[in-house]
């Protein structure tokens, strides 16, 4: 298979610029963190990082989601907000998909061929579980922020209890796939508490926007070994 070009390692300098303005916090100065960046393996990863970090800079972090219609205000924050959260999940979904293998595949691994229904049912269950994209997500929350997702789950509660850890994926995907499926918009993010319905169970968020960056940062750190 032919090897797919790289755009961002060519720019290594500028794009390097631009993961330092993303991750600069958490680094004492652009020395040590170009240090941490030079112990990446493969220019494969370095490549990888680069994309990622630049993108979160520019649709997260430092991107501004503004309207341009009459009778509206330039910048209402759960529609800048919305844009924000899908873009946290995709660029996560970017970097967790390295593992994925389409259903096909698996089906064609394990010589199951021929299936029954009731058999490709059971199988899809299970491929669920190890490569569907709510999966990969967790993985991401549980593995590479496990400090930051600790403290978003003190910040949701369900019926009065406060979140497990292991409830956080579960439930920002479910709003990730109601804005995407359903086009609902993203208001647990907001600066003041929000109660909202989630699988007829009321939920009370108080986390906010920058809790969610505090943790894709913790965890792309920890993904590339920079910490």
């Amino acid at each position: 298979m032919k090897e797919k070009p790289k755009r961002y390692l060519p720019a290594e300098d500028k794009f390097l610029g631009y993961a330092f303005q993303a991750l600069g916090d958490h680094y004492n100065s652009w020395e040590e963190f170009q240090m941490k960046y030079n112990t990446i393996q493969t220019d494969d990863d370095k490549e990888k990082f680069l994309e990622i970090a630049s993108f979160y800079l520019f649709l997260v972090k430092n991107g501004h989601w503004e309207v341009n219609v009459d009778g509206s205000d330039s910048y209402v924050d759960y529609l800048d907000h919305s844009y924000k959260f899908i873009a946290l999940f995709s660029l996560i979904e970017s970097l967790m998909s390295e593992d994925f293998r389409d259903f096909f595949s698996y089906l064609n691994k394990r010589d199951v061929f021929p299936i029954c229904k009731e058999q490709l049912k059971m199988l899809y269950g299970e491929y669920n579980k190890q490569y569907g994209s709510i999966q990969n997500c967790s993985k991401f929350f549980e593995q590479f922020a496990p400090n930051s997702t600790g403290n978003l789950a003190k910040n949701l509660e369900i019926r009065g209890k406060r979140f497990l850890p292991e409830q956080v994926a579960k439930f920002l995907y479910e709003i990730r796939s109601k804005f995407i499926h359903e086009c609902r918009l993203v208001l647990e993010t907001s600066e003041n508490p929000t109660l909202s319905k989630r699988q007829n169970k009321s939920v009370l968020s108080n986390m906010t926007l920058p809790n969610l960056m505090e943790l894709f940062e913790e965890g792309l750190i920890n993904y590339f070994g920079l910490a």
